[in-house]
């Protein structure tokens, strides 16, 4: 009887292992509940230089949800200590978050789940265009605005090997 029950205990360790390290690999969509037709505004605050803005735009908060959604993330165990470039609060008609990202350059993203757990993902490409978008939208209203060196230009465009 003691052997049958170590057995089956073994069997349900070795199967929630299993099912932990799948789910732990398994590729992260990020805003998928998230209607860029709910999304009245983009709060938009580049914590590099401290511009803040907002895009009320709904084509601009198309491109930017939809491109988001599009990109396939991976979890990451290790984030490291890298300051948020741009933080995106995705605001609903009554100025209500419905959900807030945090970009940490062009690889990396912090998804608030609640508000004592974040978790860090990770992607090989696609968040570029979200982050050129953002610069361009930015440079438009502070032209004057000095760009991080780390996140324009080709300083953090080079891919992974």
């Amino acid at each position: 009887m003691k052997k049958k029950i170590k057995v089956i205990g073994a069997g349900i360790v070795c199967l929630a292992a299993l099912c932990w390290l799948i789910w732990r690999f398994m590729p992260v969509c990020v805003l998928q509940k998230l209607d860029p037709k709910e999304v009245a505004a983009i709060e938009v605050l580049n914590r590099s230089n401290g511009n803040a803005f907002k895009i009320t735009d709904p084509g601009e908060i198309t491109f930017l949800v939809g491109g988001i959604q599009q990109i396939t993330f991976r979890e990451k165990t290790i984030a490291g200590n890298v300051p948020h470039w741009y933080v995106l609060n995705f605001l609903d008609e009554n100025g209500r978050s419905l959900r807030s990202l945090f970009l940490q350059n062009h690889h990396n993203i912090r998804v608030e789940l609640t508000e004592n757990r974040a978790i860090f993902l990770a992607c090989e490409e696609g968040l570029e265009k979200i982050a050129d978008e953002l610069e361009r939208l930015e440079a438009a209203r502070f032209p004057d605005s000095n760009r991080d060196p780390d996140f324009s230009g080709s300083g953090m465009r080079h891919k992974r090997k």
